[in-house]
């Protein structure tokens, strides 16, 4: 089967395709056993074949951790595409071009050239099994080209770009669209006059789903007396829509600060929900019962976005959260 897929689409697309296949199916020891097969069934030594199978599991392996590393959350240096990550690709593939015989410096141009063009910008973050092979079959020329140029084997620079990218670059992909799909959640405080802001101050929630669509809430006192409910309590409070505000705080007045929380869609309508309960009858708005901060805080909480024991949760007025926002604590 081996020599006839060879023949058809050539040993080099022949081997990328049974390696990436054998990884997915058995991790490490699935692209040992492929590599081990492919060696022999092309000629190769017993010898020659256990090395094959030992450098594929290695780099298969290698840059799957290196994709897993590189997700943007530990600094600078581990930001997805940075500097650091195009880095590791390119000494990840210098070793491996050394380990199949090759020089250095061929595979470390080819596994960091390739990285650094980018080829999820280039053909795009699409998902399914026809996009990931388009990403592959991308990063593959570009890899085995560059390794041709610099004085390399085209083949060991393709199948070094091609593990890259169906080990590392689809699973950014991946990672990419999902968060498209994820919705922002806000807490959102302006400051008081008291503090040179506006009025007695207020906070509420705010969103944005996938598609933009914005929304904003907020409890109120049901008094017209805003400050004398604030602090004695008048009746029931209600929540109303607090979007005109929320549009100032996101075009950057001062006045407001903004907490911003990436959330699954439902972590976001939950915290919706959780504002939307004040409208229940028989709560009382006021600073001894249930005001506009605790109101909002308790929303953000009870989305399960963030633990109760995290910084802001202390806050019980609007300059207060307004503060604790801008110094993060």
């Amino acid at each position: 089967m081996i020599k006839l897929s060879s023949k058809i689409i050539g040993p080099t697309l022949t081997n990328i395709i049974g390696n990436i296949a054998f990884y997915k199916a058995g991790g490490p020891l699935g692209s040992a056993y492929w590599s081990y097969n492919f060696t022999r069934a092309m000629g190769g030594s017993s010898s020659q074949a256990f090395k094959a199978g030992a450098i594929a599991a290695v780099s298969a392996e290698a840059f799957n951790q290196i994709g897993r590393a590189f997700d943007g959350t530990g600094g600078a240096f581990w930001k997805t595409g940075g500097i650091g990550h195009v880095a590791t690709h390119a000494l990840t593939g210098g070793i491996i071009s050394e380990l199949q015989g090759g020089k250095f410096g061929h595979g470390f141009w080819s596994a960091g050239l390739t990285k650094g063009l980018n080829i999820n910008g280039i053909v795009g973050t699409q998902q399914g099994a026809g996009w990931d092979a388009v990403r592959i079959a991308v990063a593959a020329v570009v890899g085995g080209t560059v390794s041709k140029v610099t004085g390399g084997k085209f083949s060991n620079g393709a199948t070094t770009a091609a593990f890259a990218q169906a080990f590392n670059g689809n699973e950014q992909a991946k990672r990419v669209e999902a968060q498209k799909k994820r919705y922002k959640l806000y807490l959102v405080a302006r400051k008081s006059a008291l503090f040179n802001g506006e009025g007695v101050g207020h906070a509420f929630i705010g969103g944005i789903s996938p598609g933009g669509t914005k929304e904003a809430w907020g409890f109120w006192p049901g008094s017209e007396d805003a400050y004398e409910s604030f602090v004695y309590g008048a009746g029931e409070g209600v929540v109303k829509s607090d979007l005109e505000e929320f549009n100032k705080a996101l075009d950057g007045n001062g006045n407001y600060q903004l907490l911003e929380l990436s959330v699954d869609q439902g972590q976001y309508e939950q915290a919706i929900y959780t504002m939307a309960s004040f409208n229940t009858p028989n709560i009382d708005y006021g600073l001894l019962s249930v005001n506009c901060t605790s109101a909002a805080v308790y929303s953000i909480i009870q989305s399960g976005a963030v633990g109760s024991g995290v910084k802001y949760w202390g806050s019980f007025i609007p300059d207060d959260l307004y503060m604790r926002i801008a110094l993060g604590n």
